[in-house]
């Protein structure tokens, strides 16, 4: 069974890729995927869509204090065919 308190998302400090796997106490990975850097994009991509159409906007933004703002402005069509 899977222990999903065990399971994060990182980013590598060395490729600068998106990885998932199973961390230690240290909180480093003691078994992972594969690079899923696009897959992750795309989530937040499909997570901004959907807020921006329930909020009825053209863009949204997600702030994240002293880190930075990421703001989306999606298109109009094709933009989940994107994968």
């Amino acid at each position: 069974m899977i222990k999903w308190e065990d399971i994060k998302i990182r980013v590598s400090g060395l490729t600068n890729n998106i990885y998932m796997g199973k961390v230690n106490k240290a909180e480093t990975f003691t078994d992972k995927s594969g690079d899923i850097t696009k897959e992750c994009v795309l989530a937040v991509f499909q997570h901004m869509q959907g807020e921006a159409e329930v909020k009825k906007v053209s863009e949204i933004s997600f702030n994240l204090p002293r880190i930075g703002k990421l703001t989306f402005v999606p298109v109009k069509e094709g933009w989940n065919e994107i994968n």
